[in-house]
Protein backbone atom coordinates (compact mmCIF):
# COMPACT_ATOMS: atom_id res chain seq x y z
CA UNK A 1 0.00 0.00 0.00
CA UNK A 2 1.30 3.47 -0.90
CA UNK A 3 1.63 5.80 2.11
CA UNK A 4 -0.74 8.78 2.15
CA UNK A 5 2.13 11.30 1.82
CA UNK A 6 3.46 9.50 -1.25
CA UNK A 7 -0.02 9.48 -2.77
CA UNK A 8 -0.20 13.25 -2.36
CA UNK A 9 3.22 13.67 -3.98
CA UNK A 10 2.19 11.48 -6.91
CA UNK A 11 -1.07 13.36 -7.37
CA UNK A 12 0.77 16.69 -7.22
CA UNK A 13 3.34 15.53 -9.77
CA UNK A 14 0.60 14.21 -12.05
CA UNK A 15 -1.24 17.50 -11.76
CA UNK A 16 1.87 19.47 -12.73
CA UNK A 17 2.42 17.24 -15.76
CA UNK A 18 -1.19 17.75 -16.87
CA UNK A 19 -0.89 21.50 -16.37
CA UNK A 20 2.32 21.63 -18.43
CA UNK A 21 0.64 19.58 -21.18
CA UNK A 22 -2.33 21.93 -21.15
CA UNK A 23 -0.04 24.95 -21.43
CA UNK A 24 1.84 23.41 -24.34
CA UNK A 25 -1.43 22.61 -26.08
CA UNK A 26 -2.76 26.09 -25.43
CA UNK A 27 0.27 27.64 -27.11
CA UNK A 28 0.39 25.37 -30.12
CA UNK A 29 0.07 27.00 -33.50
CA UNK A 30 -2.87 26.27 -35.78
CA UNK A 31 -0.66 23.98 -37.86
CA UNK A 32 -0.21 21.77 -34.81
CA UNK A 33 -3.86 21.76 -33.82
CA UNK A 34 -6.02 21.94 -36.92
CA UNK A 35 -5.73 21.30 -40.61
CA UNK A 36 -8.31 23.20 -42.67
CA UNK A 37 -10.19 20.71 -44.85
CA UNK A 38 -11.42 21.15 -48.39
CA UNK A 39 -14.94 21.15 -46.97
CA UNK A 40 -14.00 24.03 -44.66
CA UNK A 41 -12.57 26.00 -47.56
CA UNK A 42 -15.66 25.33 -49.67
CA UNK A 43 -17.94 26.55 -46.86
CA UNK A 44 -15.94 29.77 -46.50
CA UNK A 45 -15.91 30.28 -50.27
CA UNK A 46 -19.69 29.84 -50.43
CA UNK A 47 -20.16 32.47 -47.72
CA UNK A 48 -17.83 35.06 -49.27
CA UNK A 49 -19.29 38.51 -50.06
CA UNK A 50 -19.88 39.13 -53.75
CA UNK A 51 -17.98 42.41 -53.85
CA UNK A 52 -16.05 44.98 -51.85
CA UNK A 53 -18.20 47.59 -50.18
CA UNK A 54 -16.07 50.29 -51.82
CA UNK A 55 -13.00 50.11 -54.07
CA UNK A 56 -9.64 50.36 -52.31
CA UNK A 57 -8.31 53.90 -52.56
CA UNK A 58 -4.81 52.50 -53.03
CA UNK A 59 -3.08 49.12 -52.64
CA UNK A 60 -3.28 48.09 -48.98
CA UNK A 61 -0.91 45.95 -46.91
CA UNK A 62 -2.32 44.39 -43.76
CA UNK A 63 -0.35 42.50 -41.12
CA UNK A 64 -2.18 39.62 -39.40
CA UNK A 65 -1.31 38.16 -35.98
CA UNK A 66 -2.92 34.78 -35.16
CA UNK A 67 -0.76 33.23 -32.43
CA UNK A 68 -2.47 32.29 -29.16
CA UNK A 69 -0.54 32.35 -25.90
CA UNK A 70 -3.45 30.93 -23.92
CA UNK A 71 -6.62 29.16 -24.96
CA UNK A 72 -6.47 28.22 -28.63
CA UNK A 73 -9.54 28.79 -30.82
CA UNK A 74 -9.86 26.15 -33.52
CA UNK A 75 -11.61 28.65 -35.78
CA UNK A 76 -8.44 30.77 -35.99
CA UNK A 77 -7.08 29.19 -39.22
CA UNK A 78 -10.47 29.73 -40.86
CA UNK A 79 -9.83 33.44 -40.49
CA UNK A 80 -6.59 32.99 -42.40
CA UNK A 81 -8.47 31.27 -45.22
CA UNK A 82 -10.90 34.18 -45.30
CA UNK A 83 -8.08 36.72 -45.59
CA UNK A 84 -6.54 34.61 -48.32
CA UNK A 85 -9.85 34.63 -50.19
CA UNK A 86 -10.16 38.40 -49.86
CA UNK A 87 -6.68 38.83 -51.29
CA UNK A 88 -7.32 36.45 -54.18
CA UNK A 89 -10.84 37.67 -54.97
CA UNK A 90 -10.71 41.43 -54.64
CA UNK A 91 -8.23 44.03 -55.79
CA UNK A 92 -6.26 46.19 -53.44
CA UNK A 93 -5.67 44.02 -50.35
CA UNK A 94 -2.53 42.06 -49.52
CA UNK A 95 -2.25 40.22 -46.22
CA UNK A 96 1.01 39.32 -44.50
CA UNK A 97 0.55 36.56 -41.93
CA UNK A 98 3.15 36.65 -39.19
CA UNK A 99 3.28 35.67 -35.53
CA UNK A 100 6.88 36.85 -35.10
CA UNK A 101 7.22 39.69 -32.54
CA UNK A 102 10.02 41.23 -34.65
CA UNK A 103 7.46 42.06 -37.34
CA UNK A 104 5.50 44.27 -34.92
CA UNK A 105 8.26 46.75 -34.09
CA UNK A 106 7.46 50.43 -34.69
CA UNK A 107 9.83 50.56 -37.66
CA UNK A 108 8.37 47.49 -39.35
CA UNK A 109 4.76 48.62 -38.90
CA UNK A 110 5.42 51.66 -41.09
CA UNK A 111 4.96 49.53 -44.23
CA UNK A 112 1.39 48.54 -43.31
CA UNK A 113 -1.98 50.23 -43.47
CA UNK A 114 -3.64 48.13 -40.78
CA UNK A 115 -3.26 45.26 -38.33
CA UNK A 116 -5.60 42.35 -37.70
CA UNK A 117 -5.46 40.41 -34.45
CA UNK A 118 -7.01 37.18 -35.58
CA UNK A 119 -8.53 35.46 -32.56
CA UNK A 120 -5.27 35.07 -30.66
CA UNK A 121 -5.31 35.07 -26.86
CA UNK A 122 -2.65 36.64 -24.64
CA UNK A 123 -1.18 39.18 -27.04
CA UNK A 124 0.71 40.74 -24.13
CA UNK A 125 2.57 37.45 -23.64
CA UNK A 126 3.73 37.48 -27.25
CA UNK A 127 4.46 41.17 -27.74
CA UNK A 128 6.30 41.59 -24.46
CA UNK A 129 8.65 44.41 -25.42
CA UNK A 130 7.42 47.75 -24.07
CA UNK A 131 8.66 49.61 -27.14
CA UNK A 132 6.68 47.24 -29.37
CA UNK A 133 3.56 47.68 -27.24
CA UNK A 134 3.82 51.46 -27.30
CA UNK A 135 4.60 51.38 -31.02
CA UNK A 136 1.45 49.40 -31.79
CA UNK A 137 -0.70 52.00 -30.03
CA UNK A 138 1.18 54.83 -31.77
CA UNK A 139 0.75 53.09 -35.14
CA UNK A 140 -3.02 53.39 -34.82
CA UNK A 141 -2.87 56.86 -33.32
CA UNK A 142 -0.83 58.07 -36.29
CA UNK A 143 -3.35 56.91 -38.87
CA UNK A 144 -3.20 53.11 -39.03
CA UNK A 145 -6.06 50.77 -38.27
CA UNK A 146 -6.58 47.74 -36.09
CA UNK A 147 -9.24 45.03 -36.38
CA UNK A 148 -9.64 42.68 -33.41
CA UNK A 149 -11.54 39.42 -33.72
CA UNK A 150 -13.07 37.65 -30.71
CA UNK A 151 -10.18 36.43 -28.51
CA UNK A 152 -8.01 39.44 -29.37
CA UNK A 153 -9.54 40.95 -26.23
CA UNK A 154 -8.54 37.96 -24.07
CA UNK A 155 -5.30 39.54 -22.94
CA UNK A 156 -3.44 42.75 -23.61
CA UNK A 157 -1.95 45.63 -21.65
CA UNK A 158 -4.02 48.56 -20.28
CA UNK A 159 -3.40 50.97 -23.18
CA UNK A 160 -4.24 48.26 -25.71
CA UNK A 161 -7.47 47.25 -23.98
CA UNK A 162 -8.49 50.88 -23.60
CA UNK A 163 -7.87 51.43 -27.31
CA UNK A 164 -9.94 48.45 -28.48
CA UNK A 165 -12.58 48.88 -25.78
CA UNK A 166 -12.56 45.37 -24.44
CA UNK A 167 -10.92 42.97 -22.00
CA UNK A 168 -12.32 39.47 -21.62
CA UNK A 169 -14.30 38.99 -18.40
CA UNK A 170 -16.28 35.90 -19.31
CA UNK A 171 -18.59 34.45 -21.93
CA UNK A 172 -22.08 33.97 -20.52
CA UNK A 173 -23.32 33.35 -24.06
CA UNK A 174 -21.63 30.05 -24.84
CA UNK A 175 -20.66 28.50 -28.16
CA UNK A 176 -23.34 25.84 -27.94
CA UNK A 177 -26.25 28.27 -27.71
CA UNK A 178 -28.14 30.36 -30.23
CA UNK A 179 -28.46 33.89 -28.89
CA UNK A 180 -30.42 37.03 -29.82
CA UNK A 181 -28.59 40.03 -31.30
CA UNK A 182 -29.66 43.60 -31.92
CA UNK A 183 -28.42 45.54 -34.92
CA UNK A 184 -28.29 49.03 -33.47
CA UNK A 185 -27.18 50.62 -36.75
CA UNK A 186 -29.21 48.91 -39.52
CA UNK A 187 -28.24 51.54 -42.12
CA UNK A 188 -24.53 51.49 -41.21
CA UNK A 189 -22.07 50.37 -43.86
CA UNK A 190 -20.72 47.62 -41.64
CA UNK A 191 -24.05 46.14 -40.49
CA UNK A 192 -26.71 46.80 -43.12
CA UNK A 193 -26.59 43.15 -44.24
CA UNK A 194 -27.98 42.00 -40.89
CA UNK A 195 -31.62 42.29 -39.95
CA UNK A 196 -32.62 44.73 -37.22
CA UNK A 197 -32.62 41.75 -34.85
CA UNK A 198 -31.28 38.29 -35.56
CA UNK A 199 -30.32 34.98 -33.93
CA UNK A 200 -26.84 33.52 -34.23
CA UNK A 201 -24.86 30.69 -32.70
CA UNK A 202 -21.53 31.85 -31.32
CA UNK A 203 -19.70 32.46 -28.06
CA UNK A 204 -19.86 36.10 -27.03
CA UNK A 205 -17.54 37.83 -24.58
CA UNK A 206 -18.34 40.58 -22.15
CA UNK A 207 -15.95 43.28 -21.01
CA UNK A 208 -16.51 44.72 -17.55
CA UNK A 209 -13.74 47.27 -17.96
CA UNK A 210 -12.48 49.50 -20.78
CA UNK A 211 -15.80 49.70 -22.66
CA UNK A 212 -18.27 52.56 -22.51
CA UNK A 213 -20.52 54.15 -25.10
CA UNK A 214 -19.12 57.60 -24.55
CA UNK A 215 -15.99 56.42 -26.39
CA UNK A 216 -17.22 53.79 -28.86
CA UNK A 217 -19.97 53.59 -31.44
CA UNK A 218 -21.79 50.31 -30.90
CA UNK A 219 -22.94 48.50 -34.02
CA UNK A 220 -24.30 45.24 -32.62
CA UNK A 221 -25.30 44.31 -29.06
CA UNK A 222 -27.05 41.51 -27.24
CA UNK A 223 -30.84 41.71 -27.55
CA UNK A 224 -32.05 41.71 -23.96
CA UNK A 225 -35.69 41.64 -25.02
CA UNK A 226 -35.08 37.94 -25.57
CA UNK A 227 -35.61 36.35 -22.16
CA UNK A 228 -33.13 33.52 -22.65
CA UNK A 229 -30.39 35.88 -23.86
CA UNK A 230 -31.04 38.33 -21.03
CA UNK A 231 -30.86 35.58 -18.40
CA UNK A 232 -27.27 34.56 -19.12
CA UNK A 233 -25.12 37.25 -17.43
CA UNK A 234 -24.68 36.85 -13.70
CA UNK A 235 -22.10 37.42 -11.00
CA UNK A 236 -18.80 38.51 -12.52
CA UNK A 237 -20.27 38.34 -16.03
CA UNK A 238 -22.98 40.89 -15.32
CA UNK A 239 -22.61 44.58 -16.06
CA UNK A 240 -24.65 46.88 -13.83
CA UNK A 241 -25.47 49.07 -16.83
CA UNK A 242 -26.76 46.04 -18.76
CA UNK A 243 -24.69 47.14 -21.75
CA UNK A 244 -23.38 44.17 -23.71
CA UNK A 245 -21.77 45.32 -26.94
CA UNK A 246 -20.75 42.74 -29.56
CA UNK A 247 -19.20 44.90 -32.29
CA UNK A 248 -18.06 48.49 -32.06
CA UNK A 249 -15.86 51.04 -33.84
CA UNK A 250 -14.06 54.22 -32.93
CA UNK A 251 -11.69 56.80 -34.30
CA UNK A 252 -8.42 56.71 -32.36
CA UNK A 253 -6.31 59.74 -33.04
CA UNK A 254 -5.89 59.70 -36.81
CA UNK A 255 -6.56 55.94 -36.94
CA UNK A 256 -9.46 53.51 -36.70
CA UNK A 257 -10.44 50.63 -34.39
CA UNK A 258 -12.91 47.78 -34.98
CA UNK A 259 -13.61 45.08 -32.43
CA UNK A 260 -16.08 42.21 -32.80
CA UNK A 261 -16.80 39.31 -30.47
CA UNK A 262 -17.99 37.12 -33.34
CA UNK A 263 -15.55 34.38 -34.33
CA UNK A 264 -15.35 31.65 -31.71
CA UNK A 265 -17.13 29.03 -33.79
CA UNK A 266 -16.64 27.81 -37.35
CA UNK A 267 -20.14 29.05 -38.12
CA UNK A 268 -18.95 32.65 -38.09
CA UNK A 269 -16.73 31.89 -41.09
CA UNK A 270 -19.49 30.03 -42.91
CA UNK A 271 -21.97 32.90 -42.65
CA UNK A 272 -22.23 35.53 -45.37
CA UNK A 273 -23.47 38.25 -43.01
CA UNK A 274 -20.57 37.81 -40.61
CA UNK A 275 -17.97 37.63 -43.40
CA UNK A 276 -19.46 40.79 -44.90
CA UNK A 277 -19.11 42.35 -41.43
CA UNK A 278 -15.46 41.27 -41.38
CA UNK A 279 -14.82 42.55 -44.91
CA UNK A 280 -16.37 45.90 -44.04
CA UNK A 281 -14.17 45.98 -40.94
CA UNK A 282 -11.06 45.35 -43.02
CA UNK A 283 -11.98 48.14 -45.42
CA UNK A 284 -12.77 50.47 -42.53
CA UNK A 285 -9.53 49.97 -40.59
CA UNK A 286 -7.51 50.13 -43.84
CA UNK A 287 -8.93 53.59 -44.47
CA UNK A 288 -11.16 52.86 -47.48
CA UNK A 289 -14.67 52.50 -46.06
CA UNK A 290 -15.86 55.72 -44.50
CA UNK A 291 -18.54 55.09 -41.89
CA UNK A 292 -19.92 56.85 -38.86
CA UNK A 293 -17.65 55.98 -35.95
CA UNK A 294 -18.34 58.77 -33.48
CA UNK A 295 -20.01 57.78 -30.20
CA UNK A 296 -23.71 58.46 -29.85
CA UNK A 297 -24.26 60.86 -26.94
CA UNK A 298 -26.24 59.73 -23.91
CA UNK A 299 -29.14 62.10 -24.56
CA UNK A 300 -29.41 61.00 -28.18
CA UNK A 301 -29.46 57.35 -27.13
CA UNK A 302 -32.00 58.07 -24.44
CA UNK A 303 -34.36 59.86 -26.79
CA UNK A 304 -34.07 56.99 -29.30
CA UNK A 305 -34.73 54.31 -26.65
CA UNK A 306 -37.43 51.95 -27.82
CA UNK A 307 -37.85 48.42 -26.50
CA UNK A 308 -34.44 46.72 -26.46
CA UNK A 309 -32.75 49.56 -28.35
CA UNK A 310 -30.58 51.60 -25.99
CA UNK A 311 -31.92 49.84 -22.92
CA UNK A 312 -28.58 50.78 -21.37
CA UNK A 313 -29.57 54.46 -21.62
CA UNK A 314 -32.78 53.68 -19.75
CA UNK A 315 -30.72 51.89 -17.09
CA UNK A 316 -28.37 54.85 -16.85
CA UNK A 317 -31.30 57.17 -16.18
CA UNK A 318 -32.60 54.77 -13.53
CA UNK A 319 -29.18 54.80 -11.88
CA UNK A 320 -29.11 58.61 -11.97
CA UNK A 321 -32.43 58.66 -10.11
CA UNK A 322 -31.18 56.19 -7.50
CA UNK A 323 -28.08 58.30 -6.91
CA UNK A 324 -29.86 61.67 -6.86
CA UNK A 325 -29.21 62.32 -3.17
CA UNK A 326 -28.54 66.06 -3.37
CA UNK A 327 -30.66 68.98 -4.63
CA UNK A 328 -28.18 69.54 -7.47
CA UNK A 329 -28.43 65.93 -8.66
CA UNK A 330 -32.22 65.99 -8.43
CA UNK A 331 -32.28 69.17 -10.47
CA UNK A 332 -30.03 67.56 -13.09
CA UNK A 333 -32.38 64.60 -13.49
CA UNK A 334 -35.46 66.84 -13.55
CA UNK A 335 -33.91 69.03 -16.25
CA UNK A 336 -33.02 65.98 -18.35
CA UNK A 337 -36.52 64.54 -18.06
CA UNK A 338 -38.12 67.90 -18.83
CA UNK A 339 -36.03 68.25 -21.99
CA UNK A 340 -36.97 64.75 -23.08
CA UNK A 341 -40.68 65.21 -22.46
CA UNK A 342 -40.73 68.36 -24.59
CA UNK A 343 -38.67 66.76 -27.38
CA UNK A 344 -41.16 65.63 -30.01
CA UNK A 345 -38.39 63.93 -31.98
CA UNK A 346 -37.93 61.50 -29.11
CA UNK A 347 -39.65 58.12 -29.13
CA UNK A 348 -42.88 57.66 -27.21
CA UNK A 349 -41.12 55.07 -25.05
CA UNK A 350 -38.41 57.52 -24.02
CA UNK A 351 -40.88 60.34 -23.28
CA UNK A 352 -43.03 58.01 -21.20
CA UNK A 353 -39.90 56.96 -19.34
CA UNK A 354 -39.09 60.62 -18.69
CA UNK A 355 -42.57 61.29 -17.26
CA UNK A 356 -42.34 58.24 -15.01
CA UNK A 357 -38.84 59.30 -13.92
CA UNK A 358 -39.96 62.86 -13.23
CA UNK A 359 -42.50 61.48 -10.76
CA UNK A 360 -39.62 61.00 -8.30
CA UNK A 361 -39.08 64.77 -8.24
CA UNK A 362 -42.59 66.10 -8.88
CA UNK A 363 -42.99 69.85 -8.43
CA UNK A 364 -45.49 72.48 -9.54
CA UNK A 365 -43.18 73.16 -12.48
CA UNK A 366 -43.10 69.49 -13.49
CA UNK A 367 -46.91 69.40 -13.44
CA UNK A 368 -46.95 72.20 -16.00
CA UNK A 369 -44.34 70.44 -18.14
CA UNK A 370 -46.43 67.26 -18.30
CA UNK A 371 -49.62 69.24 -18.78
CA UNK A 372 -48.05 70.77 -21.86
CA UNK A 373 -48.00 67.38 -23.62
CA UNK A 374 -51.40 66.16 -22.47
CA UNK A 375 -52.79 66.41 -26.01
CA UNK A 376 -50.06 64.16 -27.42
CA UNK A 377 -51.80 60.82 -27.96
CA UNK A 378 -48.59 58.79 -27.84
CA UNK A 379 -47.95 59.72 -24.20
CA UNK A 380 -51.40 60.93 -23.13
CA UNK A 381 -52.18 58.03 -20.82
CA UNK A 382 -49.00 58.25 -18.74
CA UNK A 383 -49.18 62.08 -18.71
CA UNK A 384 -52.75 62.01 -17.42
CA UNK A 385 -51.83 59.41 -14.80
CA UNK A 386 -48.94 61.61 -13.64
CA UNK A 387 -51.18 64.68 -13.31
CA UNK A 388 -54.09 62.89 -11.64
CA UNK A 389 -51.79 61.39 -8.99
CA UNK A 390 -49.92 64.60 -8.18
CA UNK A 391 -52.28 67.53 -8.71
CA UNK A 392 -54.88 68.57 -6.18
CA UNK A 393 -58.45 69.11 -7.37
CA UNK A 394 -57.93 72.81 -8.11
CA UNK A 395 -54.69 72.29 -10.03
CA UNK A 396 -56.18 69.37 -11.96
CA UNK A 397 -59.21 71.44 -12.99
CA UNK A 398 -57.01 74.30 -14.14
CA UNK A 399 -54.80 71.96 -16.19
CA UNK A 400 -57.81 70.21 -17.72
CA UNK A 401 -59.45 73.51 -18.61
CA UNK A 402 -56.32 74.82 -20.29
CA UNK A 403 -55.76 71.60 -22.27
CA UNK A 404 -59.43 70.98 -23.13
CA UNK A 405 -59.41 72.74 -26.48
CA UNK A 406 -56.42 70.71 -27.65
CA UNK A 407 -57.89 67.33 -26.77
CA UNK A 408 -59.83 65.06 -29.10
CA UNK A 409 -62.93 63.20 -27.91
CA UNK A 410 -60.88 60.27 -26.60
CA UNK A 411 -58.62 62.61 -24.64
CA UNK A 412 -61.57 64.49 -23.18
CA UNK A 413 -63.17 61.23 -22.12
CA UNK A 414 -59.93 60.20 -20.42
CA UNK A 415 -59.75 63.51 -18.51
CA UNK A 416 -63.37 63.19 -17.36
CA UNK A 417 -62.71 59.64 -16.16
CA UNK A 418 -59.65 60.81 -14.21
CA UNK A 419 -61.53 63.67 -12.49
Amino acid sequence: MIPQTNKLKLLTAAGLVLLQCAMVHAQKTEADVRVVTDANRAAIEAAMPDALLVPAKQPRRILVLSRSMGFYHKATPLGKVFFENVQNTFEGYAFVLSDAPKDYTPENLKQYDALILNNGTGVHKLLTDVTTQKGLIQFVQDGGGIMCIHAASDGGWPEYNAMIGSRFAGHPWTAGGTHAFLNEQPAHGMTKQFGSAFPFKDEIYISRDYFDRETFRVLISMDLSDRETASKPGGKTRRHDMDYAVSHVRAFGEGRVFYTSFGHTDLAYFDNNVLTHYLAGIQYVAGDLEVEDTPIAFYDRLKAHDGPLYVEAKQKLVNMIRNADTPAKKQEVAALCTKLIKDRSATAASRQLAIESLSHFATAESLQVVAGVLADKSIQHVALLFISERADDKAFSEIAEEAWGKLDDTGKAAVITAM
